[in-house]
């Protein structure tokens, strides 16, 4: 008797915890959708970090020269 009327209460339940399961996955697909666009914005700030460190190389060297024909007069 124990055994069927433990087997009710999960049938009983099943509708609940199929409600939380999908609850959960749409949980989880919008944390991965926010994930991938925070990736996507930190992929953009790398690549601008890279752009700036190439222009400052640039920038650099064009000030050694100015430099260097400053002191030459």
């Amino acid at each position: 008797m124990q055994v069927a009327a433990h087997a009710e209460r999960a049938a009983a339940e099943l509708p609940s915890v199929r409600r939380a399961s999908a609850a959960t996955a749409q949980q989880a697909a919008a944390a991965a959708q926010r994930l991938d666009a925070a990736l996507a914005q930190i992929a953009d700030i790398a690549r601008t970090v890279q752009e700036l460190a190439a222009a400052s190389q640039g920038t650099k060297q064009v000030l050694e020269t100015v430099d260097k024909v400053a002191f030459q007069t």
